[in-house]
């Protein structure tokens, strides 16, 4: 590293990822050397990802904290390995550590080879884009956002806001136009996967649509 450091331009931040027996290497650089990396990234860890629980709970034996920027991904077909992540994601949030961030991706479809490059991109888009997470609420609450909107900004075209088999959608009222679900991070906070940069707010029957701190409103005009 301080090879690197003065060879290359470089910042403070440093992140290490690790796949298969590189993700068993990760895992033990998380805990063993959590000082050394700011973001640590475990891909479908190698032993069916048994080290894990084992790891963490001989870490927190003498530390009662973790400071770290965590993601932990595999494919959906490595059911043993998803059953030990789980636990083990479980057991981390359970420590309430203020200084650990955690985040777990299953690749769906996939196997071990399949989601060694879809596991490394949510990894990469977690340590260094936008991401949210998605919490599961009454689907009840939806209904009250619902209806169209309407920009003061007339270049912009009305939005429709509905919902469809338990899930909230919004689309642009124009012809041809895709619909997408929004995804609820709490109650009035709303996010969609295919563009996480966009977020958007329902308030006293307003929509807000937040883009890289550029914010735009729309008045709902009528329900449905």
């Amino acid at each position: 590293m301080p090879f690197i450091d003065k060879k290359y331009r470089t910042n403070k931040e440093k992140a290490i990822y690790g796949y298969s027996m590189g993700g068993m290497f990760t895992t033990y650089i998380l805990f063993n050397r959590p000082d050394l990396f700011d973001m640590v990234f475990i891909g479908a860890p190698g032993n069916n990802g048994r080290q894990l629980m084992p790891a963490a709970k001989h870490y927190f034996n003498d530390h009662k904290d973790l400071q770290s920027k965590v993601f932990i991904g595999v494919g959906s077909y490595e059911k043993e390995v998803v059953k030990n992540i789980d636990s083990f994601v479980n057991y981390l949030r359970s420590r309430k550590c203020p200084g650990l961030t955690i985040r777990k991706d299953f690749t769906p479809g996939a196997n071990h080879g399949a989601a060694l490059a879809q596991v490394m991109q949510n990894a990469i888009a977690f340590g260094y884009c936008e991401r949210h997470e998605a919490i599961a609420i009454d689907p009840g609450i939806f209904n009250q956002y619902k209806g169209s909107y309407i920009s003061k900004d007339t270049t912009l075209p009305n939005v429709l806001v509905f919902t469809d088999k338990n899930k909230l959608y919004w689309k642009f009222q124009k012809a041809g136009e895709v619909p997408a679900e929004l995804i609820p991070q709490s109650k009035t906070a709303y996010f969609m996967a295919e563009n996480e940069r966009l977020l958007f707010t329902f308030t006293n029957g307003m929509m807000v649509v937040t883009d890289d701190k550029k914010e735009y409103y729309f008045n709902r005009s009528a329900t449905r």
